[in-house]
């Protein structure tokens, strides 16, 4: 990554800089830079987890790690631009309600990037339309994985973080994050892609809190599928237990026939394959398992 060089910021944050950087032959990439020096134990503890986790993952709608170095204290990860920036700021810049086809594209999408951490028994803790970035054609990346963590590895995932209004109920009693608390997250997302608006509103962090515990699951425009809001509905429900899996999803009528579309995973090779790849190609696609004779 040496021949790239910074050419703007993109964002500021607690823990650094993201630069965008180019190359001589004009390609993109982005750079993220913490400086170490200040930072508690714990902070460079999860820096160091993020690189870990980043190493580790290899998906179509996940942001791509290119790698990282240290250099006098500096922390540089290098990852994938994403061209068409976040989530938020396509939402923002929308003036009239998305059209169905697209939010089930992108929600789909997300799904798939979702689905694909869990298997991998990671729980992402603050997915929010900030950490989720379009790249071309608004192609879906899941981003920042700083305060992810790993079930089998970490076990302090009972520490309360990730954005305010998509913390779920069990977390607002100082439960445990866990994969069914990102589903909640994955509710609220949906909801924004619906209404263009946040589902759980105050003007205090308190405030915010007690709307998640205690106001009504909000409701969409009727001018979506029934089925839209019945998604909604399922993904904030209050009991933990009762949010359907990332992978249950994959099956819901609303989406299956889009995901069905996605040639996303016949870039892998048959030997890159997880079993869970294999089983939702078998799913969706048995004629292209039996070319690939999975």
């Amino acid at each position: 990554m040496e021949h790239y060089s910074k050419s703007e910021i993109l964002g500021k944050g607690s823990f650094g800089v993201v630069y965008l950087a180019v190359d001589k032959q004009g390609k993109k990439a982005v750079f993220k830079e913490i400086i170490l020096a200040g930072l508690s134990d714990n902070d460079v503890e999860n820096r160091r987890k993020e690189v870990k986790l980043l190493s580790t993952l290899n998906h179509p709608h996940v942001i791509k790690y290119y790698g990282h170095k240290v250099d006098n204290g500096i922390l540089t990860i290098y990852m994938e631009y994403a061209v068409n920036g976040t989530l938020k700021h396509y939402i923002e810049n929308k003036k009239e309600l998305i059209e169905e086809n697209e939010i089930i594209k992108l929600f789909s999408q997300l799904l798939l990037a979702i689905e694909y951490v869990h298997n991998l028994k990671i729980i992402h803790r603050d997915i929010c339309n900030r950490n989720v970035l379009l790249s071309f054609n608004n192609r879906i990346k899941l981003a920042d994985f700083g305060i992810s963590r790993h079930i089998e590895t970490f076990s302090s995932t009972n520490n309360l973080c990730g954005h305010p209004g998509n913390l779920a109920p069990e977390l607002c009693h100082g439960n445990k994050h866990s994969m069914s608390s990102d589903m909640w997250a994955l509710g609220c997302l949906l909801y924004e892609l619906c209404t263009l608006n946040a589902p759980f509103k105050a003007p205090t962090i308190a405030g915010l809190l007690i709307s998640v515990l205690e106001s009504p699951t909000p409701e969409i425009s009727p001018k979506y599928n029934s089925l839209l809001q019945t998604l909604v509905n399922s993904l904030l429900s209050r009991d933990p237990a009762s949010r359907p899996t990332a992978k249950s999803l994959l099956a819901y009528p609303l989406l299956a026939p889009y995901i069905h579309t996605l040639p996303v995973l016949y870039h892998q090779t048959s030997n890159e394959l997880t079993e869970s790849d294999k089983q939702l190609l078998s799913y969706f696609c048995p004629n292209i398992v039996q070319e690939l004779n999975l």
